[in-house]
């Protein structure tokens, strides 16, 4: 692996990272907005799917 190449997948790696600290996992694959202070659910905060490159999507609660 290249130089230049690693060093991108790092800032990706990294940049993901810090995208997991925000979301708790609630069960089925849906992920919520974490309260800093408790580092549980917001319980007013809309759903997120995990997407395949570590980011995450937010759910309309209206489709299936």
């Amino acid at each position: 692996m290249s130089k230049s190449r690693y060093k991108k997948y790092m800032t990706e790696a990294f940049i993901n990272e810090a995208d997991e600290d925000r979301y708790v996992h609630v069960g089925g694959g849906v992920y919520k907005e974490k309260d800093s202070r408790t580092g549980e659910a917001l319980p007013n905060s809309p759903k997120y799917l995990k997407k395949d490159n570590g980011g995450f999507e937010m759910v309309d609660d209206d489709d299936p």
